[in-house]
């Protein structure tokens, strides 16, 4: 890693990645030209960046700055006022979002306004729950399905809880599957694949598909559907909806059938996935 007190030349590399946390980009030395891509990384508002120093530090190189948006409280969009504070100067901005986040990508792009591409890694089309569609519960409670007759009473307390979410049936002040009334209002609000078809912004969509299809048919099944709802939206020019069979919502490879304690386990995303990621935004930024 390059340190900001080092006065040894980086050489034989395409890229160095930075954290301004951990680094005073006025004091880092001139890069060997060999290096033709900086990242900065801005952990949070505190760092973000001063334009002249970005400068100073190109030359004619590549810098591509990334920050965070942090979720705050119960919003499921977060806390987008980070991306209004990015410097106008800086080039093609991407917003990228796992999950919730991908979700919420759509919007925080079209509040921000001038992005050229957005990232949902696993987010959903459309976030609405359909009460009358909830056979993948059963897996969350075993990963083949089989359950006992006291874990098919929870099964159905789950079911219940569900249908009251999907039929709005809370007070905004409860605490239902984890988060409060209004938080599930304000998720009904987002339009997801709308939204983001009509954005004049690339989109690039990574959908999960790790499942048994012989133990698991009902997540096999909704994994397809999920993929289908974005395809059938037009999504501007340069995007893509990517169908990623053997890994899951973290896009990760592993075992199947795969169960919900493999989320508490994160390790490292496929790096298939993560390439196609990262040359999709090159193609797009260089455009």
């Amino acid at each position: 890693m390059l340190k900001s007190d080092s006065h040894a030349a980086v050489a034989g590399v395409d890229a160095v990645a930075l954290k301004p946390s951990e680094h005073d980009l006025e004091c880092i030395p001139d890069l060997e030209d060999a290096v033709e891509t900086v990242v900065v990384d801005y952990e949070g508002r505190e760092h973000l960046p001063e334009f002249d120093a970005l400068t100073a530090l190109a030359g004619d190189r590549t810098v591509r700055v990334t920050a965070p948006v942090r979720a705050d409280g119960f919003d499921p969009l977060g806390d987008d006022s980070l991306a209004d504070a990015i410097p106008p100067e800086l080039g093609r901005v991407f917003v990228a979002g796992h999950s919730q986040g991908g979700m919420a990508a759509p919007r925080i792009a079209d509040r921000h306004g001038g992005v050229a591409g957005i990232v949902s890694i696993d987010g959903p089309a459309d976030p609405g729950m359909d009460a009358d569609d909830l056979g993948f519960l059963r897996y969350s409670i075993e990963p083949d399905g089989d359950l006992t007759e006291e874990q098919e009473a929870e099964l159905e307390a789950k079911r219940e809880t569900f249908r009251r979410v999907a039929d709005g049936d809370y007070d905004l002040d409860e605490e239902i599957l984890g988060k409060p009334g209004r938080w599930h209002d304000s998720v009904d609000e987002v339009t997801t694949a709308e939204t983001a078809a009509e954005l004049d912004a690339a989109v690039f969509v990574a959908k999960a598909g790790r499942a048994d299809p012989e133990t698991q048919p009902e997540i096999a099944e909704m994994h397809e559907q999920h993929y289908e709802e974005w395809c059938e939206h037009d999504l501007g020019e340069d995007s893509t909806v990517e169908f990623y069979e053997d890994v899951d919502h973290y896009m990760q490879e592993g075992y199947d059938p795969s169960g919900m304690a493999a989320l508490y386990f994160p390790g490292n995303a496929a790096e298939y996935v993560v390439t196609d990621v990262a040359e999709w935004v090159h193609d797009v930024a260089d455009d």
